[in-house]
């Protein structure tokens, strides 16, 4: 009896562990921190070498900054800068929550930056871009190129940024149920020409992707 037994309770624990949710291994993570001052990963100090996961939030402190690598693409944030960071079907995407974020988004690394829960920020096409976008309010951001052309979806609507262009994007709210300019009622988002980035940023932005060592 104890002979048949023993195989019943085995098959009956086989049924029972193959029944429950698999115990995956731990997530793998989204990418590797290659530059960090005042800077911290889900509320941890971070240094050079970090690991970052789906889910994180990354901030950095008013005079910090922080590089990010995700296979071959980059970002940076800037000081007071907060992101948190999901991995997607496609690749990784980055929501900026305040802040300036610069980055560079190469083929074959997809990554993708969103931010004011309709904006989207991609290279366009299957070609490299460098850009930056920051957050000026709830209602407003900025986005440029410093290299190769951005996709740029905004409450579903889709603008291109060339590169060594940049915009102001604000979102307007009509009066009285005006049109807008496209014809439709309610809130829509003008787009105002700026000039690029100061000199100095840029060449800021420039040495931040050629450097091994420091954003």
């Amino acid at each position: 009896m104890r002979r048949l037994a023993q195989p019943v309770v085995v098959l009956i624990l086989a049924l029972t562990f193959a029944s429950l949710p698999a115990l995956s291994a731990p997530n793998s993570s989204l990418g590797v921190v290659t530059g960090s001052d005042h800077a911290s990963v889900a509320q941890v100090a971070a240094v050079d070498g970090t690991s970052v996961y789906d889910g994180d939030v990354v901030s950095t402190q008013p005079t910090g900054s922080m590089r990010l690598r995700m296979g071959t693409s980059q970002i940076v944030l800037a000081g007071n800068t907060s992101v948190m960071l999901h991995k997607s079907d496609a690749g990784v995407y980055v929501t900026l929550v305040q802040g300036v974020v610069r980055f560079s988004m190469t083929p074959g690394s997809p990554v993708e930056v969103r931010a004011l829960d309709s904006l989207v920020v991609r290279a366009k096409g299957e070609n490299a871009a460098i850009g930056q976008l920051s957050l000026v309010s709830p209602k407003a951001f900025e986005i440029g190129s410093t290299k190769g052309d951005l996709a740029v979806t905004v409450g579903g609507t889709e603008h291109d940024v060339a590169e060594s262009q940049a915009y102001r994007v604000s979102l307007e709210e009509p009066d009285g149920g005006a049109a807008n300019p496209a014809g439709r009622r309610g809130a829509f988002w003008i787009w105002f020409p700026i000039a690029l980035v100061a000199a100095g940023v840029t060449i800021g932005l420039v040495l931040a992707f050629m450097s091994p060592s420091k954003p």
